[in-house]
């Protein structure tokens, strides 16, 4: 209930009185500062901060007005100061090393653009026992379609590869394959044709009275020969059968 009442006393009362001629009131303040278009005025301070300042002006007169103040030695110290740079290696090309060459493909954002983790060197050879990107996907490819021809056995002679090694990579990689599926194809909805019926898959078999007439005739003919073969069930000692019209 305070808390509703507290909203009530913030919404009608508190709020239009702090708000009630906000504009004139702020143009009253603005002309207490005697030249509208000069520096602008320094915030207050917190009065902690005002004693303070006042007790290094009292103390130390000269450190306030030193701020403001040129000082003729250190600017003619720093005029004195003059740096050179000795290392005239900074400015020659790197060195390329034969180990770890630098790529000389460095083009991007084109069209047919290789990240750098695909960017193969045509010209560098590959060592024995490792195979290319390219050269695995070829491979790959080639084992899928045709697995009787491209075996593990020919692809490792082919390649130079562990014979164990490149069996493990036809048994555990697999290239992806893009299955496209048939458009289907919508027959626009019609609110005025008739829809299927809530009994869907259930069919009428009869095709005439004669139809049903015979069923249940064939109905009636099993029920009584159930009813003909448990008359005739031998009944255990003791006990005499029951008769229908009986409760």
């Amino acid at each position: 209930m305070g808390q509703q009442l507290s909203r009530v006393y913030g919404t009608i009362i508190k709020r239009p009185l702090q708000r009630y001629n906000v504009e004139h009131r702020a143009a009253k303040e603005i002309s207490r500062i005697e030249d509208p278009a000069g520096p602008a005025l320094r915030a207050p301070m917190f009065h902690s901060d005002k004693e303070l300042l006042e007790n290094i002006r009292k103390s130390n007169p000269t450190l306030a007005d030193s701020t403001h103040r040129k000082d003729s030695q250190l600017h003619s110290m720093l005029q004195d100061v003059y740096v050179k740079s000795e290392d005239q290696h900074l400015n020659d090309p790197p060195q390329q090393s034969q180990q770890r060459p630098l790529p000389l493909d460095r083009v991007r954002y084109q069209d047919n653009f290789i990240p750098g983790m695909m960017r193969v060197d045509k010209t560098r050879k590959t060592a024995r026992g490792k195979v290319t990107l390219d050269e695995a996907v070829e491979f790959l490819t080639n084992h899928t379609s045709k697995p009787e021809e491209h075996t593990a056995t020919s692809i490792a002679d082919t390649y130079r590869l562990n014979a164990t090694s490149t069996a493990n990579v036809l048994k555990y990689f697999k290239m992806f394959k893009i299955y496209v599926p048939e458009k289907k194809i919508t027959k626009p909805y019609d609110p005025l044709e008739a829809g299927k019926d809530w009994v869907e898959g259930i069919q009428e078999s009869r095709a005439s009275l004669l139809d049903y007439e015979e069923e249940r005739k064939k109905r009636v003919a099993m029920l009584k020969e159930k009813e003909a073969l448990r008359k005739n069930q031998p009944l255990l000692e003791g006990k005499s059968r029951p008769d229908r019209g009986t409760s």
